[in-house]
């Protein structure tokens, strides 16, 4: 695997800058023929400022047919490293727990049909009713039992909820977030 800079991103951003760019200067050269000299920098100005919009935004058409033309000759492999982990994670407060964990299992077997390695589901509940923690431990652990092989599945409740679901996720940041 190539360390240095990529060289292919590079060029898709600076090939229409430049191509901005000649076109600016040829059309300043020729519609500024005959206009006073007061007039003429902002005209080049306003000129440059179009066609580099237009250049920007129109790249991603070009590039587009390139890939439908060209197909996956143009895509690059990403190899997994190993090194990184994805989390999906779902807050929750005063929500129905058979609908969230319902939600959870669909997540966790989209995740194990992809086969998809280092994905970890974490749902992070602030529910402060003990009957409805009750349900949501309850729903979990049947989750448990009849989740597939694949992304491991954690729950974790907070007693004290400062700053709702917000505080919870960097809660979690906080203590999840360097593993």
């Amino acid at each position: 695997m190539r360390s240095g800079p990529n060289w292919g991103r590079r060029a898709a951003f600076v090939v229409p800058i430049v191509g901005a760019t000649v076109l600016s200067a040829i059309l300043a050269a020729y519609l500024s023929a005959g206009v006073d000299d007061w007039l003429r920098w902002p005209l080049i100005a306003l000129l440059a400022a179009n066609m580099l919009y237009t250049a920007l935004t129109g790249w991603p058409t070009v590039l587009g047919f390139m890939v439908r033309l060209f197909g996956s000759a143009l895509q690059v492999k990403a190899k997994p490293s190993g090194l990184s982990r994805t989390a999906l994670v779902m807050p929750i407060h005063k929500e129905d727990p058979r609908a969230v964990f319902a939600a959870v299992e669909v997540m966790a077997r989209a995740v194990a049909d992809a086969r998809l390695l280092n994905v970890d589901l974490f749902v992070l509940s602030d529910t402060q009713d003990p009957a409805v923690a009750a349900a949501e431990m309850a729903a979990f652990a049947a989750l448990r039992t009849r989740a597939p092989a694949g992304p491991a599945l954690h729950y974790r409740r907070r007693t004290e909820n400062t700053r709702r679901k917000v505080g919870n996720l960097a809660e979690f940041c906080n203590t999840w977030g360097s593993r």
